[in-house]
């Protein structure tokens, strides 16, 4: 009995320790921006590349206009990474971009809020009457 007890155990244990090994244990999924990273940048110049690699010779994969909002997921060197509208990924060189983020405030009575950037998008309500920072 204690045999077939030990057998067990031993196996349970090797079993757990080549998941481990093996590294199928749970883990997040998906790319979580850095805290570090701005949550917006705003392109400073016309026609700016975008490239597949943060290396100037990395293949074109097409321009993006001034003033387009780009939300990085990953800074490597000078370069910020961004995904693509297609799911592909693209970096952009960061001396032609500026950070967007900062604070704002509300100064009206009533702001309505919507469920995007438009007065085509449903309504989620109302933002309070008193005039608070963002």
């Amino acid at each position: 009995m204690k045999k077939r007890f030990l057998a067990i155990l031993l196996t349970a244990v090797f079993a757990l320790s080549s998941l481990a090994v093996l590294c199928l244990s749970p883990s997040v999924k998906g790319e979580i921006p850095a805290a570090s990273l701005p949550y917006a940048l705003k392109t400073n110049i016309g026609a700016l590349n975008i490239r597949a690699a943060a290396d100037p010779s990395s293949t074109f994969l097409g321009q993006v206009d001034k003033d387009v909002l780009l939300y990085p997921v990953q800074q490597v060197g000078k370069w910020y990474k961004f995904k693509l509208s297609g799911g592909a990924y693209g970096y952009v060189y960061g001396s032609y971009v500026d950070n967007a983020t900062g604070a704002g405030s509300v100064s009206v009575s009533a702001a309505n809020l919507r469920t995007g950037p438009g007065t085509e998008y449903s309504s989620l309500g109302t933002w309070p009457g008193t005039p608070q920072s963002l």
